[in-house]
């Protein structure tokens, strides 16, 4: 009930959960309306006890003044307007509550504090200087009041002669709006924490959906555009190779050296070509991207690559065949080329017999191993073309990748990729 009241006093684009200054004011609005609730009670109670006391006529600007402030909350989008006038409408009765209470000496003068605070950190600095200046000229009135010879008798038998028990009510009552301050205001903070926090995981989830969605459309577009791939240009690209070697082996007899040479190139880079093309294929696969097919795809190309070099390839991996471990949409293409580089180099240099490839898993991290039992180098005198295009394509898909050489012990290269959440 008393959500819906405060929820009901303040501007239309307050009640929005998201809007930058919600906690505030709710926070605000909460207050105000304790203070309405307040205010009224405490007035009643001095009036029916009082009625022709002139404290009276403080008690009831005062409870103008806080429903003054509750219009304005609800007329006006910035809220400060309301909170402005409501601290400085309250400056002139903390005035006479201090003059009443003992000056200088009063535990009113808190008020004054709370409220310059309040100016400075919710409305703005000028609000709140001029607030400040206010409240320094008045302590030095007080002050002269208080310790002027000529004043001080007269001032303290009005202060004597004001004092009752009614101070005690006075207590009691200021330390009861206190609690119930400070409650309402935790209880409104943890209130609104829970709704923004509701709104925020609906935000998430909703966020998280559409995501997955787009995500299973990504994928199933990868696996149309290779499959169409497939179909059409390595196809035709198949077909070129083919044709190509038809016409060289039939009219051998009848065409020039040139033209033989020609088909055989033509054969020759249609067939890089088509290699080239499968591998561009499979990396738009989203297959691509699972750790399994990606081991799996260097496993039959080093088997393919060595087996024609009489040098022993083996493999093994950690990640079992149904695994669903996933690394970075861009990463496959890029691991792949990394170790065929390597492959390449220990053919070429090496000198090997033997080579191993081995994929681990480290925490979120996936590991592949490669190891030859070839001559090994000294990284500071070979090219370094091979070795940079290895790190740049580590780079490119935020891994780390490590290469070790020894004289006659072979080398070692390890990468790490970390995998996709």
């Amino acid at each position: 009930m008393f959500n819906k009241i405060t929820h009901a006093i303040v501007h239309p684009i307050y009640r929005n959960i998201e809007h930058p200054n919600y906690k505030k004011v709710v926070i605000y609005s909460n207050t105000l309306l304790l203070c309405a609730i307040s205010i009224i009670i405490y007035s009643t109670y001095f009036l029916s006890k009082y009625p022709l006391d002139t404290k009276n006529i403080s008690n009831i600007l005062g409870c103008l003044d806080v429903l003054i402030s509750i219009i304005l909350l609800r007329v006006f989008s910035d809220f400060r307007i309301s909170l402005a006038f409501i601290i400085l409408g309250s400056f002139p009765l903390v005035v006479m509550g201090v003059y009443l209470t003992g000056g200088i000496y009063s535990s009113n003068l808190i008020w004054f504090i709370i409220l310059a605070n309040s100016a400075f950190f919710n409305v703005n600095r000028k609000v709140g200087i001029f607030y400040a200046v206010c409240c320094f000229i008045v302590y030095i009135l007080f002050y002269y009041l208080s310790f002027n010879p000529e004043n001080d008798k007269l001032f303290t038998q009005f202060i004597f002669i004001h004092h009752s028990l009614d101070n005690f009510f006075n207590i009691c009552f200021a330390s009861a709006f206190s609690f119930l301050l400070v409650y309402s205001f935790a209880k409104t903070v943890d209130e609104a924490n829970k709704k923004i926090k509701k709104v925020n995981d609906e935000k998430v989830e909703s966020l998280n959906l559409k995501i997955k969605e787009k995500t299973n459309e990504i994928s199933a577009l990868r696996s149309s555009l290779a499959k169409d791939f497939h179909d059409e240009m390595g196809n035709k690209l198949a077909g070129i190779s083919v044709l190509s070697q038809m016409l060289a082996k039939k009219f051998n007899d009848k065409f020039d050296n040139e033209t033989i040479v020609a088909l055989e190139t033509i054969q020759t880079r249609s067939n890089e070509l088509l290699l080239g093309t499968k591998d561009f294929i499979w990396s738009i696969d989203v297959k691509s991207d699972y750790v399994t097919h990606l081991g799996l795809f260097i496993r039959n190309f080093g088997e393919d690559f060595f087996s024609k070099l009489n040098i022993s390839f083996s493999y093994q991996s950690e990640i079992s065949e149904d695994s669903t471990l996933r690394v970075n949409v861009s990463s496959g293409r890029q691991i792949v080329n990394i170790f065929k580089e390597a492959m390449t180099n220990v053919a070429k240099h090496a000198d090997a017999n033997e080579v191993s490839f081995v994929i681990s898993i480290n925490k979120n991290t996936i590991v592949f191993t490669m190891k030859d039992n070839g001559k090994g180098f000294e990284i500071e005198k070979v090219s370094k073309n091979g070795i940079f295009n290895m790190k740049d394509r580590t780079e490119q898909i935020k891994s780390k990748i490590s290469i070790v050489s020894e004289h006659n012990k072979g080398t070692r290269i390890e990468l790490h990729v970390p995998l996709e959440n």
